[in-house]
């Protein structure tokens, strides 16, 4: 595999959309995840949490030939008052429980705002900051060397008057879907 967009992801149903779209196939070789790859993309599927996601990254890390990839981790967040289904990137990921803090160069869209990813180690409820709560993106930013590119694309899932209550694979492929648009763009770095 000689992917130069590698993308993480953790729930099936935010998977689906990005290998339907992309065509993405499922690598037959025995990996203890799953992985689709085709063209200039591999995605794997990394399960829920930052140690999950951490391990994935590891995996195809490896797996990977391409000297340079630009890493995604795409899913959904909570944020406290962006709208559900807005999409946001990421300038700058904090592992709350570690109280460590990696800095990512995201891409400049006028339709995404640009706010602080932090990664939590199970839902949360309140959002006290103008950030988006995710379970994951740490994770991929421990597994990687510096150096290497990240961008993080969250899809707001939840906020403060629409809880975690509401989450369901239904509704996540369908936010997912909904902003495919913004993966691409993020992925191929073409903003708007």
């Amino acid at each position: 595999m000689n992917a130069s967009r590698c993308l993480v992801v953790a729930l099936p149903a935010e998977a689906r959309p990005i290998i339907r779209r992309f065509g993405l196939q499922r690598l037959q070789a025995p990996h203890p995840l799953p992985i689709h790859a085709g063209g200039d993309f591999a995605l794997i599927l990394s399960g829920v949490g930052k140690t999950r996601a951490s391990r994935a990254t590891a995996l195809l890390a490896r797996l990977n030939e391409h000297p340079a990839p630009l890493w995604i981790n795409f899913g959904i967040a909570g944020h406290h008052s962006l709208p559900l289904g807005q999409a946001a990137t990421a300038r700058q990921i904090t592992d709350v429980e570690q109280a460590r803090t990696w800095t990512v160069e995201p891409v400049a869209f006028d339709d995404i705002p640009v706010v602080e990813c932090r990664t939590v180690e199970s839902p949360v409820s309140r959002y006290p900051d103008n950030a988006i709560y995710d379970m994951e993106a740490a994770g991929v930013a421990t597994a990687l060397p510096p150096g290497h590119a990240l961008r993080i694309l969250k899809i707001v899932s939840d906020n403060a008057a629409s809880s975690t209550q509401r989450i369901n694979a239904r509704f996540v492929r369908e936010l997912c879907e909904a902003r495919l648009d913004a993966l691409e763009s993020i992925a191929f770095e073409d903003p708007a």
